[in-house]
Order: structure tokens, then C-alpha cells, then sequence
């Protein structure tokens, strides 16, 4: 996390990383990741991408990280692939 951030800027990055937090391991470790190591420095519309992929249930999230569902929209498609391909150490 960028210690440079703001109090209200800080208390955002809480609420996204909670947010990480999900129902299934997998997915917890891929948004974990990617929450850690690329969001801060992604650009604001990256970062809104990801906050709306935060709003998609479990299920169907998990067929987009594994490639049996595609987005319409190309760029939350492109930071789908981007996720998919992380791995955490």
C-alpha cells in the first residue's frame, strides 16, 4: 500500500480490500493480489473496473477468472485477464 495516501484515500483502500474478501479461496488470492500489488499505482479507470468486478457475485466471477465467461465490456475484460494471470507468492 502507497503510504502516501490520504486518510479518506486510506479508509477506501480498507473498504476495497475487505471487499477482496470473498467466499471462495481463489478468488480471495487472486483480488488480494492484485489489490496489494497493482491497484495504487493503475489508473483511475483500471481502479474503477475493479471496484465494479468487486460487485459481481462469486459464481461468476470465478467463470470470468477462468475463462468460461467473457465480458462485454473490453476493458473490465482486459483487467480479467490482467488478475487471471497473477499469482500470489
Amino acid at each position: 500500500m502507497d503510504l502516501n495516501l490520504n486518510s479518506e484515500q486510506s479508509q477506501h483502500y480498507k473498504k476495497l480490500k475487505w471487499r477482496c474478501r470473498r467466499g471462495m479461496k481463489e478468488l480471495d488470492i487472486l483480488l488480494s493480489c492484485y489489490i496489494t500489488n497493482y491497484y495504487n499505482n493503475a489508473n483511475k479507470e483500471e481502479q474503477q473496473n475493479f471496484e465494479d468486478l468487486l460487485d459481481i457475485q462469486d459464481p461468476e466471477l470465478y467463470s470470468l477468472f477462468t475463462g468460461r465467461e467473457l465480458l462485454k465490456n473490453t476493458d473490465m475484460q482486459l483487467l480479467v485477464d490482467k488478475i487471471s494471470k497473477l499469482k500470489s507468492y
